[in-house]
């Protein structure tokens, strides 16, 4: 039960306010020092908690050197503290056990399998929120003891703060990436557009996404700076090409051409998902017109269409005896 003592610097002291507090009617039990507490001549006076206050103003009149807050635990209180503690910490880890799991059924649903840095970052966030439950059951057990954890949480707050405004930076780049693998945006090997740049994901990281550029140059994006995502991947992908060809022939020359390649691409592969047709003339000159071809396939494959379709194309057309003497552009690659 908690009590509160009177400490004084002298036995004398301690007569005199035992004499005082006990000819003003106060209940008081004049004991040894308890060892916890240093500052005292050895004895000690000891009241109930609610004459706190006025202990603290009779301390102007009488020679008490300290007022203490006393918390005396017998065996049985003892025993039941450390028995609920130990139930806090078996609970709280019961708690844990059911929350990583439970993390763990959640992402093994954004997709059959989880690689290898999507796995670093679900222990990292397994154990960020199991430190975190662990630490509030510290304080609690600690709180059942009467151990005062109220300077303990404002100095965790206060760290907390300076660590937030030192590495502030590098908390929202691991926050953004830990959203990026949540969210399933884009995964390594996939051919996305970030912030501008286009490329194939060499690396996913926790703070920084690596895109190997066509050109074969390495960008490093911190993630936290990831405005716009393109995932190029992700749905059915356009299959385009542009011919820039002699206008002696006609366009129904050219369309036949083309439905021949649409028609032999079809029984080659499986994941065309639309054939390729002409869709019409986009430019047009004294000497050639640029006709455009439109399909659409799978993602990932239409670059193997393009090309395809510029090699049958060539072929067809030497095969007809007709002298293109013109240039391609698949996408936004130019052959010639």
């Amino acid at each position: 039960m908690e009590k509160i003592l009177l400490t004084f610097t002298s036995v004398n002291f301690t007569m005199m306010t035992e004499s005082k507090l006990v000819s003003m009617g106060y209940d008081i039990k004049t004991i040894p020092t308890p060892r916890e507490i240093s500052e005292s001549c050895g004895l000690a006076i000891m009241l109930d908690p609610d004459k706190k206050d006025e202990m603290i103003a009779l301390k102007k009149e009488l020679p008490i050197a300290k007022i203490w807050s006393y918390l005396k635990v017998d065996g049985v209180i003892l025993l039941a503290k450390i028995l609920l503690s130990m139930l806090i910490i078996v609970l709280t880890q019961i708690v844990v056990s059911i929350l990583t799991k439970s993390f763990d059924k959640l992402l093994m649903k954004k997709g059959k399998s989880i690689e290898g840095r999507q796995i670093t970052v679900t222990k990292l966030l397994n154990n960020t929120i199991k430190y975190i439950i662990y630490f509030f059951c510290v304080v609690h057990v600690l709180d059942l003891f009467g151990v005062k954890t109220d300077k303990i949480l404002a100095t965790a707050g206060i760290g907390g703060v300076a660590i937030g405004f030192g590495a502030q930076f590098i908390i929202r780049d691991v926050i953004s990436g830990l959203a990026l693998i949540l969210e399933n945006q884009f995964k390594v090997t996939d051919h996305v557009i970030i912030n501008g740049i286009e490329g194939n994901v060499q690396e996913l990281g926790l703070r920084v996404t690596k895109i190997r550029g066509f050109d074969g140059a390495i960008h490093m994006i911190s993630n936290g700076q990831i405005n716009t995502v393109t995932n190029l991947s992700k749905e059915n992908q356009r299959i385009e090409v542009k011919m820039e060809v002699p206008i002696k022939y006609s366009l129904d020359q050219y369309t036949e051409i083309i439905d021949e390649i649409s028609n032999e691409l079809v029984d080659e592969y499986s994941d065309i998902v639309k054939k390729p047709e002409l869709i019409g003339v986009t430019k047009m000159d004294k000497n050639s017109m640029t006709i455009t071809i439109w399909g659409s396939c799978k993602p990932e494959s239409q670059y193997l269409y393009q090309r395809e379709i510029i090699k049958k194309f060539i072929e067809k057309a030497k095969s007809k005896s007709m002298d293109l003497n013109c240039y391609f552009v698949a996408g936004d690659e130019d052959e010639i």
